[in-house]
């Protein structure tokens, strides 16, 4: 994947935070910084570097800091529900458990890359979509969450119907196929890639 992002890790989880800059360098220039250093830098931190994207496991707080003048994709990643929870409410756009933002973050690069601006109006929807598109892909990958992937199928296929946008529908309807070889044969690398490539086309469909 073409470099179009920098983002920007803020955990006290050191190892964590390393091994996120690691996997993240092979599609997007990556840093961190420790919550501790960024509340006592934050000025410094921010001031002229253009991120992209911040990851945060944090404080409500830490994030109205940085809605003072980051407009970005903030993605609240903690394993703690609640607290992903309340940073989601200060100002985060994203809520993705810890143990899935190394998966989930590629899938929101790409989405927003391809897909046109929001129109006017449309950002909590926008990024709500974006949202349920991700769950429904890492259930996909999952063979115990077979009905899981099924209802979140469904209530994806139902906000495509709401954009009114019949291509969309009929490209959304065609990836039944591959999510059934998935429950036949779990970890199918193709159907998954298949599931994937059409999720992107829908997205740009419609937005």
């Amino acid at each position: 994947m073409e470099k179009i992002a920098k983002v920007l890790i803020i955990d006290n989880d050191d190892q964590f935070a390393k091994n996120c800059e690691d996997r993240i360098r092979s599609y997007a220039e990556a840093y961190s910084c420790s919550l501790t250093h960024f509340r006592k830098n934050f000025e410094k931190v921010l001031r002229n570097q253009n991120y992209t994207h911040i990851i945060i496991d944090g404080t409500a707080d830490i994030v109205k800091i940085i809605r003072r003048t980051f407009t970005g994709p903030l993605i609240a990643s903690s394993n703690n529900y609640q607290l992903n929870d309340t940073m989601f409410k200060a100002g985060c756009s994203h809520k993705i458990r810890k143990d899935k933002i190394l998966d989930s973050l590629p899938i929101i690069i790409e989405f927003e890359h391809q897909g046109a601006p929001a129109k006017k109006g449309t950002k909590e929807i926008k990024l709500e979509f974006v949202d349920l598109m991700l769950e429904f892909l890492n259930s996909a990958k999952n063979p115990s969450e077979v009905e899981k992937t099924r209802e979140l199928y469904e209530q994806v296929l139902k906000m495509v119907k709401q954009r009114k946008n019949a291509i969309a529908v009929i490209q959304m309807k065609s990836i039944y196929l591959p999510m059934t070889e998935l429950e036949t044969c779990p970890g199918n690398t193709a159907s998954l890639l298949e599931v994937y490539n059409k999720m992107i086309n829908v997205y740009t469909m419609i937005w």
